[in-house]
């Protein structure tokens, strides 16, 4: 098997989120054995809200990309998740 390259949208849960804070918890967080946080930019919405876009590289096996959206559910600050892209790699 091999990785797929798996890009997350992340909303904070209100504008009052302090998003460089949030970026350095993803950053931190311990999404277990061979998955990494490649990238993360934000891109401004609407009306002062931000989005996260993270860019995660994983290995292609069944539930992986439940089982990243269930760690990035725990930080908190993260509202919504949602997948924007996925390619094998």
């Amino acid at each position: 098997m091999g990785d797929v390259f798996i890009i997350y949208r992340i909303l904070p849960e209100s504008p009052d989120v302090n998003i460089e804070k949030l970026i350095n918890e993803i950053k931190r967080t311990n999404f277990g054995d061979n998955i990494e946080v490649k990238d993360i930019v934000t891109e401004p919405l609407a009306f002062g809200l931000n989005i996260i876009k993270v860019g995660i590289l994983a290995p292609d096996e069944e539930g992986i990309t439940d089982r990243i959206e269930e760690i990035l559910k725990k930080i908190k600050g993260i509202g919504e998740i949602e997948i924007e892209g996925m390619s094998l790699v």
